[in-house]
């Protein structure tokens, strides 16, 4: 993110248009981000693996609070989620990360790593 994204005065046009491409290739993001806008998150998971890396990024001006909900956590499962460069640990149940998600807050165009482990 640069800082002049936070300038952009086009944001639910091109999320839009976003969304209108991983429709058509029937694709579910595996996170996502609730409750603000200018941030973005991806995942990093290996197939067999129990455990993921989720990078989160602010192209906002101000301190952001967000959530980010994980689409394919398994909802019987418990999770662990741990800000690698901060200090937020908690337990998740799955159906909450699905629903709702992990709370989340990023200084002015901050980042952070999770790491989300299913125990």
């Amino acid at each position: 993110n640069a800082d002049s994204y936070s300038d952009l005065t086009d944001i639910p046009q091109r999320v839009n248009f976003l969304k209108a491409i991983l429709k058509q290739a029937d694709v579910t993001p595996a996170v996502q981000v609730t409750g603000a806008n200018r941030v973005v998150a991806f995942s990093q998971k290996k197939v067999d693996e129990p455990h993921r890396l989720i990078t989160v990024k602010s192209g906002r001006k101000t301190p952001t609070q967000f959530r980010v909900r994980m689409n394919d956590a398994d909802p019987k499962a418990v999770y662990r989620i741990e800000d690698i460069l901060g200090s937020m640990k908690i337990t998740m149940s799955g159906g909450h990360l699905r629903k709702k998600g992990f709370p989340a807050i990023l200084k002015s165009y901050g980042s952070t790593v999770y790491w989300v482990e299913k125990k």
